[in-house]
C-alpha cells in the first residue's frame, strides 16, 4: 500500500497534462509529443536575424544586408504563430507563470539539440522598474532560468538597466519602435564578459534586442548573440 501511494504521488508531481489538448504529456513536459511536433518550426530563416523566409536562400535577408544588426546571430527555433502567441501573451499579460516554464523548456531543448556558440553569460532583456512592479516578474528572466540551469551559465540580473519606461512595442509600427527604443538601456557597472547571449520571448522587428546589443558592444562586450523562443 505504501509503495502504491508513493508511486501515485510520484506520478502526480512529475507528470502533467498537455496544455493544448489535455492528453497526458509525459514526464516533466507541458506538451504531449503530438502537439510539440505541430509547433511552427522556424526552419527557413535569415541566418543573421532569424527572420522567417518563404524559401531557403542561404543568404542574409534584405534588412541584414543593408543594415546589419549589432548582434552576430539570432537563434530562434519557432515562428510567432499559433499556439506561441497565446503562450507568450498569457505569460506577459495574464501572469500565467507556468507558461514561462513551458517557453523556457522549449528554448532550452532547442539549444541543447542545436548547440550554438557558448556564451559567458545570459542576459534576459531588462524591464523598466515601473513595468516590473506592475507585472510582478520579468518574463525574459523566467524563460532564462531553465536554460541557465541546463547550460550551467550565470544569469546577468544586475548592471544592465532599462532606465526609460517606453510605450509597449506591440502598439507601434517599425519606425516608431526604433524611435521608442533609442538610448533606453544603460550599463551601470563594468561587464566582465566577452560573449553575452540576450534572452527574450519573441522578436518582432528586432529593435529591442538590437538596441541592447548596441549598448553591450559600446560597453566592451565583443560578441552578442540573441536567443528567443519565437520570431515574427
Amino acid at each position: 500500500m505504501v509503495n502504491s501511494w508513493l508511486n501515485n504521488a510520484h506520478h502526480y508531481f512529475t507528470t502533467t497534462d498537455c496544455v493544448l489538448c489535455g492528453a497526458a504529456s509525459g514526464l516533466a513536459s507541458d506538451l504531449c509529443e503530438s502537439c510539440q511536433a505541430d509547433l511552427p518550426i522556424n526552419q527557413l530563416a535569415c541566418p543573421r536575424c532569424a527572420l522567417p523566409l518563404p524559401h531557403e536562400t542561404g543568404v542574409l535577408c534584405g534588412q541584414c544586408q543593408t543594415q546589419p544588426p549589432y548582434y552576430q546571430s539570432a537563434f530562434v527555433p519557432y515562428r510567432y504563430e499559433s499556439p506561441l502567441p497565446g503562450f507568450i501573451t498569457g505569460l506577459k499579460f495574464n501572469a500565467r507563470l507556468s507558461n514561462a516554464r513551458l517557453l523556457g523548456t522549449l528554448l532550452r531543448d532547442a539549444l541543447l539539440a542545436n548547440p550554438p556558440f557558448r556564451p559567458d553569460c545570459l542576459l534576459p532583456v531588462p524591464l523598466h522598474p515601473h513595468r516590473l512592479r506592475q507585472r510582478g516578474f520579468n518574463q525574459a528572466l523566467e524563460i532564462s532560468r531553465p536554460i541557465a540551469k541546463a547550460l550551467s551559465l550565470p544569469l546577468l540580473k544586475k548592471g544592465v538597466h532599462r532606465y526609460r519606461d517606453t510605450r509597449p512595442q506591440s502598439d507601434l509600427d517599425g519606425e516608431s519602435r526604433r524611435r521608442n527604443m533609442r538610448n533606453v538601456f544603460r550599463i551601470e557597472q563594468g561587464l566582465n564578459y566577452r560573449h553575452v547571449a540576450i534572452i527574450d520571448d519573441v522578436i518582432t522587428t528586432g529593435t529591442t534586442v538590437n538596441e541592447l546589443a548596441r549598448v553591450l558592444k559600446k560597453a566592451g562586450v565583443e560578441t552578442v548573440h540573441v536567443w528567443a523562443v519565437a520570431r515574427a
